[in-house]
């Protein structure tokens, strides 16, 4: 059984806006940044319940998007951390095409996609279906499969295709759209000219083939597809417990997984020979390959090498160590995963609820708050920077609004101006970290607490 249920000229090329980063990828510090709560929409998203949270995406300018398979939503998470319902009811079903998406009705949504302007690609898994949301508008319509599943469309316009429950999405930088065509068994493509095609699996049950072209070989494309800076593509077979790679010349092989079972058998060992059970994969700009080893409670790396180690997670499921280094937290069945703009990762845990980062890069700014912050600008300055409690925040005119803001983007902490040009700041119950301070909704400066 899946965890989670997934998703003229066809449209505008399209682009993924797609950072990947080379950063440390030990000693991190791990928090959660939407669920556990009781809220709704309109409220803080670490004051917010969700429900079942499957994939991630995020824009251009930092807004969070993340697919609800059991609330069947799209629900998104803006730069100052509120969270709201872009499209679904919360009841099952299909409707809304043609119409603004905050009124559609939606089927266990699954993959989901951003391109560089900001339209959002996103699986309706059990109506076969890919949607769209459009970036100008807010209209939604459908661009891939039908009201009913089936395998049909190869070599013809998307549009007229069918997909059978799929998953997984990925939009490259050639603004061409791949999808797990989960029932079908096959990985199939919507080029930028919006024509379909199967790039692996042959729609037979099983596994092979390796060493031969990826259209021949038997696999279960699932929820994870990814290509690396040289343009092999990559997807995951959950069901078998592997990580396959297709080659430029559409030749495929398995690079991880050793196929004898998903429990976790060690790490700093070849990744051919681990037990993994892979559910998204992130790729970075090493080359490297980033695993939410689902049932495993881990989150994992394939460095360059080929050698698999742990970046976060113990193996207990659970959802404690937030504020502590990611290699020491419990994590539940880790899903979904995307990147920020700093290289961050957000991943989700679908079964208890949450979404969570690990900082790999805390210096970084995010596009949110990047407003050529440094430690002075137009005359702002932080006394003492770092602090470990009170700051004191002079500026060259009167203050009247002060807003401390997360690398995510999230207002932590505001008041009141004092109307004069010097105030006084009490940051001490704030996590150590960095964070943005932004005055009169103008200035900004960098304030690091200790």
């Amino acid at each position: 059984m899946h965890m989670v249920w997934k998703v003229s000229s066809f449209f505008c090329v399209v682009f993924q806006f797609i950072i990947v980063f080379s950063v440390p990828l030990r000693g991190q510090i791990i928090t959660t940044i939407a669920g556990g709560g009781t809220g709704g929409d309109g409220t803080q998203a670490t004051a917010a319940a969700i429900n079942n949270p499957g994939f991630l995406a995020f824009d251009k300018i930092g807004n969070l998007f993340f697919t609800e398979s059991a609330g069947h939503r799209i629900r998104k998470i803006n730069t100052s951390g509120i969270i709201s319902t872009i499209a679904g009811s919360g009841t099952p079903g299909f409707g809304g095409d043609g119409g603004p998406s905050k009124f559609a009705v939606l089927n266990q949504p699954a993959g989901i996609v951003v391109d560089t302007v900001g339209n959002i690609f996103f699986v309706d898994g059990a109506n076969h279906r890919i949607r769209k949301i459009d970036a100008r508008t807010g209209f939604i319509s459908t661009i891939v499969g039908g009201p009913s599943a089936g395998f049909t469309g190869d070599g013809g316009y998307a549009h007229l295709a069918k997909l059978y429950q799929p998953g997984g999405l990925w939009l490259d930088k050639n603004g061409d759209l791949y999808v797990c065509d989960d029932g079908n068994l096959r990985l199939r493509k919507i080029d930028k000219h919006g024509v379909i095609s199967t790039v692996a699996g042959n729609g037979f049950s099983g596994r092979g083939g390796d060493g031969n072209p990826a259209t021949a070989a038997r696999c279960y494309p699932y929820d994870g597809i990814a290509k690396d800076g040289n343009g092999n593509l990559y997807f995951t077979e959950w069901t078998w417990g592997v990580i396959r790679k297709i080659n430029d010349l559409g030749i495929i092989s398995t690079i991880a997984g050793d196929t004898s079972g998903f429990l976790y058998n060690g790490d700093n060992i070849p990744a051919s020979n681990a037990r993994i059970n892979p559910f998204f994969i992130l790729i970075n700009d090493q080359n490297e390959i980033i695993i939410s080893d689902t049932y495993n409670n881990r989150i994992r790396r394939i460095d360059k090498t080929g050698i698999i180690s742990t970046i976060a997670g113990t193996g207990i499921a659970g959802s404690n160590g937030d504020g502590g280094l990611a290699v020491l937290a419990n994590i539940h069945h880790p899903s979904g995963m995307a990147f920020d703009s700093c290289g961050n990762l957000f991943f989700t845990q679908a079964n208890t609820p949450r979404i969570r980062k690990i900082a790999f890069n805390p210096d970084c700014v995010p596009m949110a708050v990047k407003d050529d912050v440094t430690d002075k600008i137009n005359g702002v300055t932080l006394l003492p920077n770092p602090t470990t409690g009170t700051v004191t925040l002079m500026t060259i005119a009167p203050v009247y609004t002060v807003a401390i803001y997360n690398l995510l983007g999230q207002i932590v902490l505001q008041q009141a101006g004092s109307g004069k040009p010097q105030q006084q700041i009490d940051v001490s119950t704030l996590p150590p970290g960095v964070y943005i301070v932004r005055v009169n909704d103008v200035w900004t400066a960098r304030l690091v607490k200790e």
